[in-house]
């Protein structure tokens, strides 16, 4: 494979030489798909609302970098810490991590309006898929799943199935890709069927790609 240098630091470079690498190697891979043309329009058009004073960090950013900590298999918010420390992500990614703090503030000052442009850039990344698919048939799969939250979160409630208190979201993906279509987050205690039919005919009537000629749909539910 030919040597190819980051386009986030032109001081890092990818190559097949079978020198040794870090554990979050896979970042370097990463931070290029990230730095490409069609993934950097997405993520610059996404419009959040600026309701903080001087920011160092761009909203756009942090949830860059939260999609980047899920994607490494690091689940909690606070290895944001290690990052900050960590010489690896700051070469990848040419810019310090944001602290665990600043990650859950940013979570915190989310609105409604940023969450429907969070929607919308999922939207926008379905749509990418379909023109690469080119498939015309549609699988729909349609399931409840549940989250477990500590602390005191907005709208959870106690599930009696699963025995714990949390959100009960339902989630609509396609089978034969695998793309999230489309999500509503439910409190814990909402029956698994609750508000299933509007979700599903918001989808088809707002989203629905014309190249699709043929729709399944696929319900499992779980929870209660």
């Amino acid at each position: 494979m030919t040597q190819k240098v980051l386009p986030s630091n032109p001081l890092v470079a990818v190559s097949d030489n079978g020198a040794p690498i870090t554990s979050d190697g896979g970042n370097v891979l990463l931070s290029m798909f990230l730095n490409s043309p069609v993934v950097s329009r997405l993520f610059n058009n996404v419009e959040f609302n600026v309701n903080r004073k001087s920011p160092r960090y761009a909203k756009v950013e942090l949830l860059l970098q939260m999609l980047i900590q899920v994607i490494e298999g690091y689940r909690n918010d606070d290895v944001a810490d290690y990052l900050t420390q960590d010489i690896e992500h700051r070469l990848v990614y040419a810019q310090n991590m944001a602290s665990q703090p600043t990650i859950s503030r940013f979570l915190s000052h989310l609105t409604n309006e940023d969450i429907d442009e969070l929607q919308e850039l999922n939207r926008r990344i379905v749509s990418l898929i379909d023109e690469r698919s080119a498939n015309t048939e549609l699988v729909l799969d349609l399931d409840s799943t549940y989250f477990e939250t500590f602390g005191h979160q907005e709208k959870i409630g106690f599930n009696y199935h699963y025995l714990n208190v949390g959100y009960h979201p339902l989630i609509m993906t396609d089978a034969l890709t695998g793309t999230v279509r489309q999500v509503s987050l439910r409190s814990g205690n909402t029956y698994t069927g609750n508000g299933a039919t509007e979700f599903v005919q918001g989808y088809l009537s707002t989203s629905l790609s014309a190249q699709h000629q043929t729709v399944l749909m696929l319900v499992s539910w779980s929870g209660f």
